[in-house]
């Protein structure tokens, strides 16, 4: 007879299910209670991290400093949704009749798509004329606002005004 085996096996299976469960049940109440909008903008940057890994791989420029950055930028962007979405339910600050946050990744869910679509278009799929000209459109008329046009110090990477 084993004597470790036995105490390990009866903590697998009659003590860690219910906290397992207990966690299973906690994600999925706080994945309930998000908006639609924010599910939607998680699924995205997930899809579009994946897209971006792919369409690298297969140009060969596959980078773990850029991985990096997109990680990061698009940590920065849940950040800014929870951080209006918070803002949004406090009741001395709630004078908007509409949830910030959701308009925020609403937002974030359309540039996700470009972004999603130009990954598949650097990794080969065909893209229709009419959505790279949507897009291009797209583009041109929402340019977002980043440090350097924001008249913050721009950095060495960042475009040089002339």
């Amino acid at each position: 007879m084993n004597l470790i085996a036995e105490p390990v096996k009866h903590v697998l299976y009659n003590k860690m299910p219910p906290v397992a469960s207990w966690l299973v049940a906690v994600l999925s109440a706080f994945w309930m209670s998000l908006p639609v909008a924010v599910q939607s903008l998680l699924y995205l940057m997930i899809l579009d991290y994946i897209s971006g890994l792919l369409a690298s791989a297969k140009e060969g420029k596959l980078s773990s400093s850029k991985a990096y950055k997109g990680i990061s930028g698009k940590l920065l962007i849940v950040i800014m949704v929870s951080a209006a979405h918070i803002i949004s339910h406090i009741p001395h600050l709630a004078f908007l009749p509409f949830d910030l946050g959701v308009v925020i990744a609403s937002a974030y869910c359309v540039n996700e798509l470009v972004s999603i679509t130009e990954n598949c278009s650097r990794g080969g799929v065909r893209v229709p004329n009419k959505l790279i000209k949507l897009l291009d459109n797209f583009r041109e008329s929402s340019k977002w606002a980043g440090p350097e046009r924001r008249g913050a110090k721009s950095s060495s990477k960042a475009p040089k005004k002339v």
